[in-house]
């Protein structure tokens, strides 16, 4: 309401049919009658459905996590020309967080992954003793078998090889082998990449699309996938796919050796270690045994895959 101008940017826009959008404008104000700055996320969908379950979230899961952490709802859904919208309330001059190094410092980066934040995937989670592979590829996993049906079929669409199609038509489990092992599942954003955090003049982090929160994500799910999108930003990887691997270990080596390049910044580097040094001291503090390093090896291995093939494919 009483809105009299606006601009708009695109935040992120995937396969799915979802578009993100920062509009920010001004408005008349009630009280004096002069003008203010406003500002709102709008995100806009094919599929109500993604809306529905984006409102179902707020209501039983953005609790869990860090006041203020998710962008406030405005709106009901809006419904126009075969497409529906939301609205969230974000503070004016807020950016997308993708815009640069901004991230990297240590201001910012604590706003993300606050100890707060590490605390609330360590306060809502339990040891589990499952087989490893089993949860990455099952339901609640990384690679569940929608997932990998549509990396096939988009590296079929960018011209991989034979060979790489057949490695990647036999399934995600020998690539992922691991044995049996207690690790710790908690509720997680589910989607932590760099277009889903925005960032205040302040450096305050504000997350959105809270329709992908799963209760029963591993541990450092959504770290791992912040800290490959920060790192890579995933367009070269989708490149070398398409012109040079012969095989998926092909397109997992290119993406290693852009990580200990200029590509994956000494500092980022840092920042992962500070928290994961939080992660250990909370699962020690709570005498629960988790293979760390193997769990981040793997997950980061499986989001490394996953932007190895596109930007927005998940």
């Amino acid at each position: 309401p009483d809105l009299v101008s606006a601009e708009y940017s695109v935040v992120s826009g995937g396969l799915s049919g979802t578009y993100i959008y920062v509009v920010e404008g001004q408005k008349i104000n009630s009280r004096t009658g002069t003008l203010m700055s406003d500002a709102f996320v709008l995100k806009v969908a094919q599929d109500r459905k993604e809306l529905l379950d984006e409102m179902r979230n707020h209501r039983e899961y953005v609790r869990s996590f860090p006041q203020n952490r998710f962008a406030r709802v405005l709106s009901d859904i809006i419904s126009f020309a075969g497409w529906s919208a939301l609205a969230f309330d974000i503070a004016p001059g807020s950016t997308a967080a993708s815009a640069g190094n901004r991230l990297f410092s240590e201001r910012a980066w604590v706003e993300v992954f606050s100890p707060e934040l590490v605390g609330v995937y360590l306060n809502n989670g339990t040891a589990t003793n499952d087989a490893f592979v089993e949860w990455l590829t099952g339901k609640y996993g990384l690679l569940y078998p929608t997932r990998w049906e549509r990396l096939i079929d988009e590296a079929r669409s960018i011209g991989a090889t034979p060979e790489l199609l057949g490695r990647l038509e036999c399934g995600p489990t020998e690539l992922f082998h691991e044995e049996k092992r207690q690790t710790w599942l908690s509720v997680m954003h589910g989607d932590l990449h760099t277009r889903n955090v925005l960032l205040t003049a302040r450096d305050a982090a504000i997350w959105v699309d809270a329709a992908s929160i799963r209760e029963r994500g591993l541990w450092c799910e959504d770290l791992a996938r912040f800290s490959v999108w920060c790192a890579c930003g995933s367009i070269d990887l989708h490149a070398s796919v398409s012109r040079n691997s012969k095989a998926l270990n092909a397109a997992l080596s290119y993406a290693a050796i852009r990580r200990n390049t200029a590509t994956w910044p000494a500092l980022l580097n840092a920042r992962i270690q500070s928290t994961l040094e939080l992660f250990r001291d909370g699962f020690e503090e709570r005498k629960v045994v988790v293979h760390m390093d193997r769990d981040w090896t793997a997950i980061y291995r499986a989001e490394l895959l996953r932007a190895a093939y596109s930007v927005d494919m998940f």
